[in-house]
């Protein structure tokens, strides 16, 4: 059988997370990095040189002169909403960071754009590739840990300075704040492992950090039949003590996954921990757009994330718990 092109990528953002995604697409085997923009002159002309790959001045600039098969959108938050309804005028595929838009309202416009022209937009969550995080899904479908009780998603640490300066530092929520920033991994965690929730309870506090929004975020995730699940995403200090990421309580067993290590009531259970999730998401999109597969994650899925976000947002405002509104159709394992 010939072998097919490799998906011709730009990337828009070259910043410190556009290392691990080059990283993914070089370990592909299905795509290529052919060019970047977005930054500032100096930052893309230095990151140019040290991939090796030509730069462009603008978006536009990316997209004529490139021959682009699809693009990465890994720039800061607040600009992707005019970057990806761009893109999809230009039938670009794309993989979008996460969050992928500002607001909710913005997530649900674009989400009525792709309805409208059938587009393609992919949203960045590479923890659900990978492999604790995928075996920890099935044993749950499987009915191995039996019906789910409770969990509790955790992420604590510290950010570099220079990653807290700058947008993150002066925008309101939900913009800048740890749950809808770093805490959004959690959300869509939990989105593919236990379905959505019905209603959020909030609670939020700015602890180490000089920001207009929380360093500190605290979830109550409530979900049918009374079921809850704990989020906690904190940027306010380290974790000393190796806390699982995520656990999970079952009637006939306990999952749990640490350091990318997945345990079933306390024995490991055999994983590959050097799978890497941004290679896995390249070569998931690259199915999806060229053989029609389906990705672990879907723009929909993207949309209820940032739902849950809302709802978190709307909590801490009322002091009440707030119904999840904007669902898509995405069914976790229950």
């Amino acid at each position: 059988m010939e072998r097919k092109e490799q998906v011709r990528i730009g990337i828009v953002g070259p910043g410190w997370i556009a290392t691990a995604h080059k990283h993914g697409i070089d370990q592909s085997g299905t795509a290529e990095l052919v060019a970047i923009t977005g930054g500032s002159r100096e930052r893309l002309d230095r990151r140019g040189a040290e991939w090796g790959v030509p730069t462009a001045a603008s978006l536009a600039d990316l997209v004529r002169d490139h021959r682009l098969d699809a693009a990465w959108v890994l720039s800061p938050t607040p600009v992707h909403y005019e970057q990806l309804r761009y893109l999809l005028s230009e039938g670009i595929p794309v993989l979008v960071d996460k969050p992928p838009t500002l607001t909710l309202r913005e997530a649900l416009e674009i989400e009525a754009e792709l309805g409208r022209t059938g587009g393609f937009i992919m949203p960045g969550h590479n923890r659900v590739y990978e492999a604790a995080v995928q075996e920890a899904r099935s044993i749950i479908e499987a009915g191995r840990i039996g019906k789910v009780v409770s969990a509790n998603f955790t992420a604590v640490g510290r950010p570099p300075v220079e990653l807290m300066e700058g947008w993150r530092k002066t925008l309101p929520n939900p913009g800048g704040g740890a749950l809808a920033d770093s805490g959004y991994h959690l959300v869509y965690l939990s989105l593919y492992l236990l379905g959505p929730p019905t209603s959020v309870f909030g609670s939020q506090a700015t602890i180490s950090w000089d920001l207009q929004s929380e360093d500190t975020a605290t979830a109550l995730l409530c979900y049918e039949g009374g079921v809850a699940a704990t989020l906690l995403q904190s940027w306010a200090t380290e974790n000393r003590a190796g806390t699982p990421d995520l656990t999970i309580w079952g009637t006939e067993g306990t999952l749990t996954v640490c350091d990318g290590q997945l345990s079933l009531n306390g024995t490991d259970v055999a994983v590959d921990r050097e799978r890497d999730p941004f290679t896995e998401m390249v070569r998931t999109f690259v199915s999806a757009v060229r053989d029609g597969g389906r990705p672990v994650h879907s723009f929909d899925d993207a949309v209820t994330t940032m739902a849950i976000c809302d709802a978190y947002y709307r909590s801490c405002e009322t002091g009440c718990r707030e119904a999840v509104e904007h669902l898509s159709s995405s069914k976790g394992p229950r």
